[in-house]
């Protein structure tokens, strides 16, 4: 037998008295027997002892002198009925779809940054510019085009005096009709150059509109040189959600410059186990509620139910749609929904609660420690589900009718962790 518990560590725990008060959800346990057996070798059980049962896992022997100095209660199992809602964890998140991620038109070098996270911005609103060589390029072969319609124009202007020329001699027989009509093909092809600059230029002036977000119209040879900046411009209203550019910074078309989220309405995230799939329909309201403000309730509606299963966790993806206008959820908030079990028969279920003072944590698990006989604790994992008032709904684990250790369970962890470290 292993020794688990020192003398100093009972007096200690003696000062806690013995709990014989009933538990919240939980029945007193009665099957504790008085007295203190002694093993084959005839030694004394008096002190706590982990020990290994025939299935191989460790169990703690606590003699019930012993659980009464450690404050150690038992008590059983009994499901209660509640209310038929299921309690689903989850996480807040931008809508992504009144979320934009922003990029420039142009490769550029930014020049200025006129928006920072955080900031409240309008559709339509300048956050930063660039300067690019591929907007200067373009701004000079508009002004090209700008000064060749402005030359061919003349030259259509001359084509049409010439052969106005003409027809008055050709009419008085001082010309001859290849004059006349040479002086006529002359302004076709002059009329005809014009209509080929001006396509450049209205190409062009598209072309540069686009890139600076501005209509092709209001780019005219008088302000043409006013235009090399290129701004980035938000297309929604809303919060300022990540900035990722700094002065100096190169950018290609398609580097994410900015990310802009209405936040006036926000999802929640979740995922529902596939047992309970059945209970739910896109359009089941449900209340939300977050660490940050514990008083208040979100409504919210139940917008997206996966199509998919994730076949590690056995749950499918959840989407609840909130309004948030005052702000006050915030991205990567963690929250909990309460939702109406839509098809559940009746308004009731039955469910298992245990005190979080039960629950111990071994190795990065949730456990309890089981009893058959009052004596003898074991460790059983559990699914349980977010705290509330000081309780834990069990989702798997116990059953109705099991034993276990409600008051006193971390005196039983630190006897199963010391007999494991002794073995080493």
């Amino acid at each position: 037998m292993i020794r688990a518990t020192a003398l100093s560590m009972i007096v200690l725990l003696s000062m806690a008295g013995c709990s014989s008060e009933k538990t919240d959800g939980m029945k007193p346990s009665s099957d504790a027997k008085g007295d203190s057996k002694s093993d084959s070798s005839g030694k004394s059980s008096d002190d706590s002892q982990s020990q290994q049962t025939a299935s191989g896992q460790k169990s703690i022997t606590v003699t019930p002198d012993q659980q009464r100095l450690a404050g150690i209660s038992v008590a059983v199992v009994e499901p209660r009925n509640v209310e038929s809602t299921l309690s689903v964890p989850g996480q807040i998140t931008m809508n992504e779809q009144k979320t934009v991620h922003i990029s420039p038109y142009a490769d550029g070098r930014v020049t200025d940054i006129l928006k920072n996270q955080g900031d409240l911005v309008h559709s339509g609103q300048v956050l930063a510019h660039l300067h690019s060589h591929s907007v200067h390029e373009t701004v000079g072969a508009l002004a090209q085009d700008f000064a060749n319609v402005t030359r061919l124009q003349a030259a259509v202007m001359y084509a049409q005096q010439k052969r106005d020329r003409y027809e008055h001699l050709y009419s008085i027989q001082a010309a001859s009709l290849e004059q006349k009509q040479g002086s006529a093909q002359e302004l076709v092809q002059a009329q005809t150059d014009l209509a080929n600059a001006e396509a450049s230029v209205t190409m062009e002036r598209e072309h540069l509109g686009d890139l600076l977000s501005i209509a092709p119209a209001s780019i005219t040879p008088a302000n043409l040189y006013q235009h090399e900046l290129v701004p980035i411009i938000t297309p929604i209203s809303g919060t300022v959600i990540t900035r990722s550019i700094t002065p100096g910074m190169v950018l290609a078309p398609g580097n994410e410059a900015y990310t802009v989220s209405d936040l006036e309405e926000v999802w929640m995230m979740a995922q529902i186990n596939e047992a309970d799939l059945h209970y739910l329909r896109v359009g089941e309201r449900a209340t939300v509620r977050s660490d940050a403000w514990p008083d208040q309730a979100f409504p919210g509606i139940v917008t997206l139910i996966g199509s998919t299963l994730d076949p590690s966790t056995r749950t499918v993806q959840l989407r609840i749609t909130l309004a948030n206008h005052a702000g006050r959820l915030k991205p990567q908030m963690f929250a909990t929904a309460t939702i109406n079990e839509a098809n559940a028969g009746n308004s009731m279920r039955e469910a298992i609660f245990v005190p979080e003072d039960a629950l111990q944590e071994v190795n990065g698990v949730q456990v309890v420690f089981v009893t058959a006989d009052g004596t003898h604790f074991l460790p059983r994992s559990l699914r349980t589900l977010k705290p509330v008032n000081g309780e834990v709904e069990v989702s798997e684990g116990l059953r109705a009718g099991d034993h276990i250790a409600v008051k006193g369970t971390f005196m039983l962890k630190s006897d199963l962790l010391k007999g494991t470290i002794d073995e080493e």
